[in-house]
């Protein structure tokens, strides 16, 4: 087949025309795209003597791991002229405002998505007006060590007392828990002046819990300044039933290799085996190690030891 001249310019016309179309419907998708929900704290409030506070941001809408954060400051909220960004390392979701004393500042929150930016509220961090003289934030025990499965005691913490600040209505206790000193998870519903910690369990031989409690001035608009951070304090996990056999994949009929742990010839041990509904005793177990022999089914087992009136649960081994 020929084709003419007046046939290749309408193919060529005609591909021209398809490509704008599609270059158009991009652009048009691209457009249509938006970021929502990009929200900050309003403002944040500070005494003289308080460490850095942090901004907190919501999750924005329309975006996925793929976002990119970034702040910017200002003392003043009507010039733009002003903003400047915070500093480049500054790109995770939350911000941690610097006590900058007296000085008034605004922080807002850049969302960029999808080659979008959008600009959440602004927040500003200031100072408590009136002076303030909190005592010190003080919980004791300092450091104690249990036993897996039991109580810790219960932490007190000392009565703040002073300030002189209007409007003062109350304090607001807020304790917080981790397994790493640099970093707490605020605990529900611990308010109080004082703590009493849940049961603790093996999770690894040495294991330690820290504790501290943050007390903030609660305003009567419901406000919190002035954090007031305590000395930070420890609970050390004992030991002394710890299984050192690491979880192990062996093939249905064979023998499993012999299960370990710590020994001290003032226990007496029991070994327990998981049915997949509690836990049972295997009879004749009563070795501070033990050798399930052949296996035929994954299996859990653990360790109990009695210790006067305790009995210490140790950590679980699956083969």
């Amino acid at each position: 087949m020929r084709f003419s001249n007046l046939h290749i310019v309408a193919i060529i016309l005609m591909l021209i025309i398809s490509i704008n179309s599609v270059t158009f419907s991009q652009n048009f998708l691209k457009q249509t795209d938006s970021i929502s929900n990009n929200t900050i704290d309003k403002y944040k409030i500070y005494c003289g003597n308080s460490t850095s506070i942090p901004i907190m941001g919501s999750k924005p809408n329309g975006v996925d791991l793929t976002v990119k954060y970034y702040w910017i400051k200002s003392p003043d909220t009507l010039n733009t002229a002003f903003w400047t960004q915070t500093s480049p390392s500054d790109t995770f979701p939350n911000y941690l405002a610097p006590n900058l004393g007296a000085i008034q500042m605004f922080y807002k929150r850049i969302v960029i998505f999808n080659g979008i930016e959008d600009t959440s509220n602004a927040c500003v961090v200031k100072v408590l007006m009136g002076s303030i003289s909190l005592s010190e934030n003080i919980v004791n025990p300092t450091i104690q060590s249990v036993y897996p499965g039991h109580l810790p005691l219960t932490f007190f913490g000392s009565n703040i007392t002073g300030g002189s600040v209007s409007p003062f209505d109350s304090l607001k206790y807020v304790w917080l828990k981790s397994q790493d000193p640099n970093f707490g998870i605020a605990l529900a519903a611990t308010e109080g002046t004082y703590f009493e910690p849940n049961l603790i369990f093996n999770e690894g031989a040495d294991t330690t819990f820290y504790y501290d409690r943050f007390v903030y001035i609660l305003l009567p608009t419901a406000e919190l300044a002035c954090v007031l951070p305590s000395n930070l304090v420890e609970v050390v996990l004992n030991d002394t039933n710890f299984i050192f056999t690491s979880d192990t994949i062996i093939c249905s009929g064979t023998d499993a290799s012999l299960i370990s742990g710590n020994s001290d010839t003032n226990y007496t041990y029991q070994w327990q085996k998981y049915n997949g509904t509690s836990w049972e005793y295997i009879f004749g177990a009563t070795n501070f190690e033990y050798f399930p022999g052949i296996l035929t089914n994954t299996t859990k087992f653990r360790r109990v030891v009695h210790i006067s009136s305790y009995n210490l649960i140790s950590n679980i081994i699956t083969i």
